[in-house]
């Protein structure tokens, strides 16, 4: 089903709202963050290859129903069609985000 462009815009609300949480231009700046696309509740962006652990080139942020926030960290594989969730990570409060994000990508977001 076909969004609203109000639906839209709300996705795009919560998704920037996320963003700013994990450090907004800076976050984007240091770990090359890219393709960003707002999701109902949450966001999913694309980080450049071989750069965090794990492979991990795509990330899902999620707001859940307990103001908490779940991760899905994703390789994606472009030359075999494929992808996989490497690790997921639920249940993450607001101030937990960039750590998190840190942790299991062994991005650093901070000098």
């Amino acid at each position: 089903m076909k969004k609203t462009p109000q639906e839209r815009y709300a996705a795009e609300i919560r998704a920037f709202a996320i963003l700013t949480k994990l450090g907004g231009k800076h976050f984007v700046q240091i770990t090359g963050a890219h393709r960003f696309e707002a999701l109902d509740n949450g966001i999913l962006f694309g980080l450049p290859n071989h750069i965090a652990k794990h492979g991990i080139n795509r990330v899902k942020i999620r707001e859940n129903d307990h103001n908490t926030y779940d991760f899905r960290f994703i390789k994606v594989d472009k030359e075999k069609y494929m992808h996989e969730d490497m690790i997921a990570v639920e249940n993450v409060n607001e101030e937990s985000l960039q750590t998190v994000f840190s942790d299991i990508t062994g991005l650093l977001l901070s000098l």
